[in-house]
């Protein structure tokens, strides 16, 4: 099990947002800040593909909820025309 935190940015960019590593059973993930939130988002280690994110401004979850378990349709991408 790996995870990479990739931060996209350009140069005015001073430092990459500092990222905590979350484990807990059957999970892992990352927590970090983003603007006026904590997003912490965390991947099943077990089982099937699973995931959750949980985004958080003043101390309230303004976005709660499961990853999608679906794959999306390769049809029509650009780099597969």
């Amino acid at each position: 099990v790996f995870l990479h935190v990739i931060q996209v940015g350009d140069q005015t960019v001073e430092a990459m947002t500092d990222a905590e590593l979350i484990e807990g059973e059957g999970a892992v993930g990352v927590s970090f800040a983003a603007d006026d939130a904590t997003v912490r988002v965390t991947f099943a280690t077990d089982g099937d593909a699973a995931g959750h994110i949980v985004m958080e401004r003043g101390g309230q979850a303004v976005v709660d909820r499961e990853l999608t378990r679906e794959v999306q349709p390769q049809a029509g991408l650009a780099m597969l025309e």
